[in-house]
């Protein structure tokens, strides 16, 4: 028969000493199998402890230490009673610091029959304190377990040992994630109160991947977008960009990737909070609209404005309808709003002439784009009244957030221009302090921010930035200002590596084991950073980089991790610095050290 692990052997003397232990307290029975064994000698000794909480350091551990310590934890015999009574939940093996149980099952005899897992967790709901308990699998009979009969240990009491540790493997990862979750909980409130935050932490750390998190569990619409030094306003806000119609090269106005978010957000905003009523009235005007441009621009319907000029859709898009002049040498091509023809179709009262379009957009002065809109108008108004309705939902207003990854390499003061005032907090959702862009004059009627640009009340920014970037410095104080600074340490990145979803994009996520290691490896390597004379944590390297870990062979991925991915980062921090190669033989000395003090410690415990 193969050896069996010692953690087996200590795991089966652990039960029956427990198993003993109970049966001797209920029933004062010292003829029990495992009295002789297990009890005699402590009662001999007269110092034989029948009550007592181990995970809280009472004497009651002395009688299970020498197989209480595993490779994953260690586990703690508690005994209480209830009035008298040891046939309880109150008398329990436990992994430390966790609820992780396993408690006795006893027959009407009040002898114990079997075991069982256990789990049991306390939480407050408001002002009450919940208690859940639960039993996890089957009770497993003491013949079943081979508890008593001298041999090794058999297979089902090995698969329990397996599954208690589970279990806690199980129960670790909860507790990550609730403090996690609460952790999160904090940042999503601190961003709806300052609106603006900048994550600065050490290489690695993870701060781009937290930004999404965040955005993910607000259940926000959210963008990601990365500065360099060739970004600029027209990418950011807005600018002109060449385009080509009928072979003749042009210019148009284009809202940048934030204006354009920013438009999205505006009106979600306004959406929700219009009745089913409005929004299925304008949902049946962009259906008619839609299907009308459509019919006219595969049959080249003619159209006339009133001067008698004829006209025919061209083209169009989901906010544009490009129409053709045939008759008009000067200018025989114009762009249309769609939101232009559903403002006007949505109207309370019928729109009689051009000159009214200007009168509702409040307007001084007419434009040529008018004459094409009530053409258009008034045939569609005709097509109204049969136009089947639409069926829509309620809109739910959303939050949206826009995550800006490594902020400070873009020259900032180029990229947002004016609205280094439009985004101050104090200015979000205020169309009063909307600010006039540079190409304002370009803005027509039906498209956002007509009357100039401000920030939605349910835009929020994030951005990302590395602290020992060189370009940090180009940031200016009015920027810095607009934002609150937010640092996410090397340390508390780590958690990354306990994530399922952290591993997805690299291979199969590690075994709990090469995870500890991992972690040791880097708390150690940082450890040795900051005892470098003029770096500190933030030129710590962050435990994203040890994801690469899963691409790799396992046999050399702790290799190939420092050659492929540490070593480059970690020379250049020291380039130029005199015994260059000994401080990097010192650092991977230290990266290739896995053990480390365990300095964590939960406040949770079993029952």
């Amino acid at each position: 028969m193969a050896e069996v692990s010692e953690e087996y052997v200590n795991f089966k003397c652990m039960l029956e000493y427990f198993v003993s232990h109970l049966e001797y307290i209920q029933n004062e029975d010292t003829t029990y199998v495992g009295y002789e064994k297990y009890i005699k000698p402590y009662v001999d000794k007269n110092n034989f402890k029948k009550l007592g909480q181990g995970y809280a350091g009472h004497n009651i551990q002395n009688q299970v230490s020498k197989w209480a310590t595993y490779d994953c934890g260690t586990i703690f015999l508690n005994v209480a009673n209830n009035y008298g009574d040891y046939k309880t939940r109150l008398c329990y093996l436990n992994w430390e610091d966790t609820g992780v149980n396993i408690i006795a099952k006893w027959d009407e005899n009040e002898h114990i029959i079997g075991l069982v897992l256990h789990i049991y967790h306390q939480y407050k709901n408001g002002d009450k304190t919940i208690k859940d308990r639960k039993d996890v699998g089957s009770v497993k009979t003491l013949n079943t377990l081979g508890l008593f009969d001298g041999n090794q240990p058999n297979n089902e009491l090995m698969e329990f040992l397996d599954d208690f540790k589970k279990l806690l493997a199980d129960d670790q990862q909860t507790v990550i994630n609730e403090l996690e979750d609460k952790k999160m909980e904090r940042q999503i409130e601190q961003l709806k109160n300052v609106k603006n935050i900048i994550f600065t932490g050490a290489p690695g750390t993870g701060k781009t991947y937290y930004a999404e998190e965040i955005a993910q569990k607000m259940n926000a619409v959210y963008k990601i977008v990365q500065f360099h030094p060739s970004y600029d306003y027209t990418d950011f806000v807005e600018g002109l960009r060449p385009v080509e119609k009928n072979g003749t090269l042009g210019f148009e106005r284009k809202d940048g990737v934030f204006k354009e978010f920013c438009a999205l957000a505006l009106k979600n905003l306004e959406d929700s909070a219009k009745s089913k009523e409005v929004q299925e009235k304008e949902a049946t005007v962009t259906d008619l609209i839609d299907e009308f441009i459509s019919d006219a621009t595969d049959n080249s319907t003619p159209f006339k404005i009133t001067t008698g000029n004829e006209f025919f859709v061209d083209s169009s898009d989901q906010k544009y309808v490009y129409v053709k002049i045939p008759s008009n040498d000067k200018r025989n091509e114009l762009t249309l709003q769609k939101q232009v023809l559903v403002d006007l179709l949505s109207a309370d009262e019928k729109i009689k002439t051009s000159g009214a379009i200007r009168d509702f957009y409040n307007r001084k002065w007419r434009t040529q784009e008018d004459s094409y809109y009530f053409a258009l108008y008034e045939k569609l108004y005709e097509k109204k009244s049969s136009h089947t309705k639409a069926d829509v939902k309620q809109i739910e207003r959303k939050d949206f957030v826009f995550i800006i990854d490594e902020i400070n390499r873009g020259e900032v003061s180029k990229i947002f221009g004016e609205l280094f005032y439009a985004i101050d907090p104090g200015y979000r959702g205020k169309k009063e302090k909307a600010v006039q862009t540079q190409y304002q004059n370009l803005i027509h009627d039906g498209e956002a921010f007509k009357d100039g640009f401000y920030v939605p009340e349910n835009v929020y920014i994030i951005g990302t930035m590395n602290d020992i970037d060189r370009s940090v410095e180009s940031i200016d104080f009015a920027f810095r200002r607009r934002f609150t600074w937010t640092e996410i340490t090397a340390e508390s990145s780590l958690s990354i590596l306990d994530k399922d979803e952290s591993w997805k994009d690299y291979g199969e996520k590690p075994s709990d084991d090469e995870i500890s290691k991992l972690k040791n490896r880097l708390i150690n390597l940082n450890k040795a950073i900051s005892d470098i004379d003029g770096l500190n944590s933030a030129y710590h390297i962050g435990g994203s980089y040890l994801l690469k870990y899963a691409s790799y062979n396992k046999a050399e991925a702790f290799e190939k991790l420092w050659t492929n991915h540490l070593q480059g980062v970690l020379f250049e921090y020291l380039r130029g610095r005199p015994q260059i190669d000994k401080i990097l033989a010192d650092l991977k000395n230290a990266y290739f050290n896995e053990t480390v003090e365990n300095e964590e410690d939960s406040e949770d415990q079993g029952e």
